[in-house]
This record gives C-alpha cells, structure tokens and sequence, in this order.
C-alpha cells in the first residue's frame, strides 16, 4: 500500500509542477476522449495526496474468513431462532480496513478556483461564462467532467452548445485535477453563487452551507462515535445536498449516505466533487434521480 504524501512533499511538488505549468492553448488540438478517460489520472493523483480511492477499494475486498461465515448465517440463523440478517455485522467488521478513513484537510486555494473559471470562460467561443447563458456553460462543463470520470450515467461526450465549437479540446487543455486534489474544497459552491443572483437564489432554493461550519457540524456529529468501527457505515442523511459541502467533511468519518436535492444542476456539481474526495458516495441512489 503506497503512503500518500506528507504535507512537506505536497508543498514541494506544487512548487515544482508551478514552475513547470504551460498555460498556452493549441487551437488545432485533436483528442478522442472515451468514456471515463480522465478516471485513470484522478485516482493515480488522489492515492498520492489523500488515498481515498486506494482505501474505498480496500473496503470492497471481502476476506475469506467472512465470506465462510456468511455462508452459514441462514442456517445459523434457524439454529439460533432469528431472522438471518442480510450483511451481518461480522462480515462488516471483517471487511472495513483496521485502518480510519484517511482525513482530508479542506483549504480553499484561489489559483483553484482561478483555474476553474477560466475552464468555463473557455467553453464559449467569445465572451465569458458569466453571462445569460452562465448555467448552460456550467451543465456542459459539468457533464464533460462526468463523463471524463467515467460516470455510468454520463456515457456520451456532451454535445457543445451553440457558439462553443472546439469548447471540449479547450477544456481538456486547461482542466486541470491537481489544483482540486492539492488543496479539496466545495469549489462549486462558492461559484454557483456568482451567477444565482438573490432573486435566483431564491427560486432555487440554494443557499451553500460554508465549509467551516460543515466541519463544525460533522466533528460535533462524531464526537461520540470516533474509533467505532461500525459508525462507519452507519447512514447520513442530507435532506438539501445542495453542492455536497455537509456530506464531503461528513466525509472523513462516514461512509454512507443518503442525499436529496430538487436541483438537478447542484446534484452534478456534487457528483463532481465526490469523484475527487469522497468516492463512496459518488455512485449512490441520487445518480439514479439525475437520470430520471
């Protein structure tokens, strides 16, 4: 199991890859992407940083110890006059790594966020995204990310919209997953509020809960329950998942979770980000909703 870097070496390596950047553009840039194509460089780079792909990986390896004793649970179960349960807890407790979820350390960078929103000003041909067709900039880029993470839901490149010929070969060129792995943050809802408006924010509903405050709230949640084994897969709810800020901190202790938006746009932005620092939650139900 490769450890992931120490902070020093974090420091080092972002120093380095700045003096290395190339920020200049070739117009005539031709790639095929496929499906899940960028997949491969986030978990390479996340394992590096924080390890979490490394670890939700591990969590699916059922040891053979476990998968003897879950054999015999129904006839364990008659022996004992209950009902058998459908995951025991010991196949649980077999199963979960020793190991606590590895703890991401949340600092929003603005070279991040600087990076994304050149990405969106690249998608129109002329002008910038911030415009009146800021949210259909912000969906195209959205399901170009999700298809480049190879989401099930997200099998077709999307189409560019009107005026933005060439937007995928631009956005392959300055996307960048570095930025977002080095310093984790809820980028999507500090931006989301630069083109809402009060009035829109209003009709939608959104309101992004701070990242401080998140943490607040999930450390006062587990302050009774770390080092329990079993609280790990004890369910989260989030009523208003919004861009996902409550469940990514909820993130460094728990590793279900149930969430419900009525916003289609802000259910991709948190898809988004928890492919780059929460992957178990990155394929539960609400993907269903989004491609109702």
């Amino acid at each position: 199991m490769k450890t992931p870097l120490s902070p020093h070496e974090k420091q080092q390596l972002w120093k380095h890859y700045q003096a290395q950047k190339q920020k200049k553009l070739d117009r005539h840039l031709k790639r095929d992407l496929k499906h899940g194509w960028l997949f491969p460089y986030l978990t390479q780079t996340e394992n590096l940083m924080w390890g979490r792909w490394q670890y939700w990986q591990e969590c699916q390896m059922l040891p053979e110890v476990a998968w003897q004793r879950w054999k015999w649970e129904r006839a364990s179960a008659l022996i004992e006059n209950r009902k058998p349960e459908a995951i025991p807890k010991f196949v649980i407790e077999h199963t979960l790594p020793d190991r606590e979820i590895p703890q991401i350390t949340w600092a929003y960078n603005e070279q991040t966020e600087k990076m994304l929103i050149d990405c969106l000003n690249a998608i129109p041909i002329s002008g910038g995204w911030n415009s009146w067709s800021s949210w259909t900039y912000l969906r195209y880029f959205l399901h170009w990310l999700l298809f480049g993470l190879g989401h099930p839901g997200y099998k077709e490149l999307p189409e560019e919209p009107q005026g933005c010929e060439g937007a995928s070969m631009r956005l392959y060129q300055l996307f960048d997953l570095s930025y977002l792995l080095m310093f984790p943050y809820d980028y999507f809802g500090k931006l989301l509020p630069q083109i809402s408006g009060k009035k829109a924010q209003q009709a939608t509903g959104f309101f992004p809960t701070p990242m401080v405050v998140s943490e607040f709230i999930s450390k006062i949640l587990e302050s009774d329950r770390f080092g329990d084994k079993l609280a790990r897969v004890q369910t989260v709810n989030e009523p208003a998942v919004g861009t996902g800020s409550m469940l990514l901190t909820q993130s460094n202790y728990s590793l279900c979770a149930i969430g419900i938006d009525i916003n289609r746009d802000l259910l991709e932005c948190a898809l988004v980000q928890f492919a780059l620092y929460a992957p178990w939650f990155y394929y539960i139900d609400y993907t269903t909703y989004i491609a109702l």
